[in-house]
């Protein structure tokens, strides 16, 4: 699916492209364009990888298509200390008139979060205790999207691979 792989490449005009005006792309915790071009934007910086593993129509309506893309990935860079992929991922896809009227992703954390989600956090949280709030919404369970959160993500990402590298973190 075209839209997968210009999520996947984080090519942000491309994958807005094949949305419907007035898509549903909550699933993905966004309101709107502007605000999947700002996930867009923070999965580059993270590192996230996602990897395309097969894409199947589900069903069909009178008027919409339905399709689950499933996807294996990577995040916080965890291919560059030797994690993952994490499988197990989908993302649900509803057709309408040609372009998406819905995309709902779900992303399989059970091994990514003991393994790279709260090593990270924690490591921020002890490193880098003044950025927390500027990095995540509550306690440690989301993150906040905002350009200062992205800048912020993208170098304590590539910060702890290095600590990782190093024995340190």
């Amino acid at each position: 699916m075209n839209f997968l792989h210009a999520w996947a490449s984080f090519n942000a005009d491309e994958a807005v492209s094949y949305l419907a005006g007035a898509a549903d792309i909550s699933g993905f915790g966004v309101e709107g364009p502007r605000e999947f071009r700002l996930l867009i934007a923070f999965d580059e910086a993270t590192g996230l990888e996602v990897i395309p593993t097969s894409c199947e129509e589900t069903g069909t309506s009178p008027s919409s298509t339905y399709l689950r893309c499933a996807f294996d990935f990577h995040g916080i860079r965890s291919e560059e200390i030797g994690r993952g992929p994490y499988g197990g991922s989908y993302i649900d896809i509803t057709v309408g008139n040609g372009q998406i009227i819905r995309a709902a992703p779900f992303l399989d954390i059970r091994k990514f979060g003991p393994q790279m989600w709260d090593p990270f956090a924690e490591w921020v949280s002890t490193n880098y205790p003044k950025d927390v709030a500027a990095m995540y919404v509550g306690d440690f369970s989301d993150y906040r999207l905002t350009p200062e959160s992205i800048r912020l993500w993208e170098q304590h990402s590539r910060e702890y691979v290095q600590a990782v590298k190093q024995g340190t973190a």
